[in-house]
């Protein structure tokens, strides 16, 4: 190792939170940071997590660039 360099060992927790909405995921991250905001010696946290789909569009973007019909939308629940 270089000089100069310092070697950090860090720890790390894996949760698997499975399928969760977009919002409540993100409520934990901010919590999460939080508590490692207060407490620099926790463990990092990474969370492995699945979202309901979603159409992303750009700022510029609205329902006439979507491809798929109101229909399908509907049908989705979209």
């Amino acid at each position: 190792m270089s000089e100069g360099i310092k070697k950090i060992k860090r720890s790390a927790i894996f949760v698997d939170l499975g399928f969760m909405e977009y919002s409540r995921v993100l409520d934990l991250q901010i919590e999460a940071v939080s508590l490692k905001t207060e407490k620099r010696n926790l463990p990092d946290i990474v969370f492995f997590v699945e979202h309901p789909w979603v159409f992303t569009l750009g700022k510029q973007g609205g329902r006439e660039n979507l491809t798929v019909s109101e229909q399908f939308l509907k049908q989705k629940d979209i």
